[in-house]
């Protein structure tokens, strides 16, 4: 039943994403399931007390100098309970971030497609955060079409403030999972006073040189 071609169902064999549906499957759970339950009663403890189901690579569905990246994997981790996902953002040829293992052969695909799959999948399992780890590689003009797509399809869900405001602790302690139910957190660095308007400016003359010859055009500040 893990098996998604159907000719190798038919001939009884698995293929590495077969496989690795077999691997994720809760009937392999490497502990007695009463062990990997999450106790509520005790999630009120700073978000740092606690050990977090994370995903390296999240996209992958094989080999990462050669695989295949799908959106669907960040439906299925999500799904078997994982609360830390990671997304590699890179610039798109058209102007849009895209997710791969950057310099590689993997194939890409659209960053804004994975962030509509996670807002639909966060949580339909689990009511705790999900944060999203982001490896960014974007140029500026593309961080902001990331930051549009993040406020457009998360909404409400989205931490936007610094974590450690006051509006969940006056202590420097970060807030508990509780406190965090159905939030998604963002983990990337933060972008330092060294870029300036003009460093700004030119990337916007280098996109514009980059695609004169084609239909691309840069987006309003306004324009979601």
């Amino acid at each position: 039943r893990h098996e998604p071609n159907r000719e190798n169902r038919l001939n009884k064999v698995l293929s590495f994403e077969g496989f690795s549906r077999y691997l994720l499957d809760k009937e392999n759970y490497a502990f007695i399931n009463e062990h990997t339950k999450v106790n509520e009663q005790e999630m009120d403890y700073p978000l740092s007390y606690y050990f977090v189901a994370s995903s390296h690579n999240t996209y992958l569905t094989g080999h990462q100098l050669r695989g295949e990246s799908s959106v669907e994997m960040y439906r299925e981790v999500l799904l078997s309970g994982c609360r830390c996902i990671e997304l590699d953002c890179w610039d798109g040829d058209d102007g849009y971030p895209v997710i791969y293992h950057g310099r590689t052969f993997v194939s890409k695909i659209s960053f804004k497609l994975v962030v509509e799959v996670i807002n639909e999948s966060a949580f339909l399992t689990s009511p705790y955060p999900v944060i999203l780890s982001i490896e960014n590689r974007c140029s500026l003009i593309q961080q902001r079409h990331m930051a549009q797509t993040f406020v457009k399809v998360f909404g409400d869900k989205l931490i936007r403030k610094y974590i450690f405001d006051s509006d969940f602790n006056e202590d420097s302690l970060l807030p508990s999972p509780n406190q965090l139910k159905y939030k998604i957190l963002i983990k990337n660095k933060k972008i330092t006073n060294i870029y300036s308007t003009t460093q700004i400016e030119k990337q916007k003359i280098q996109l514009s040189v980059n695609y004169r010859n084609s239909v691309y055009s840069l987006p309003d500040d306004n324009e979601e």
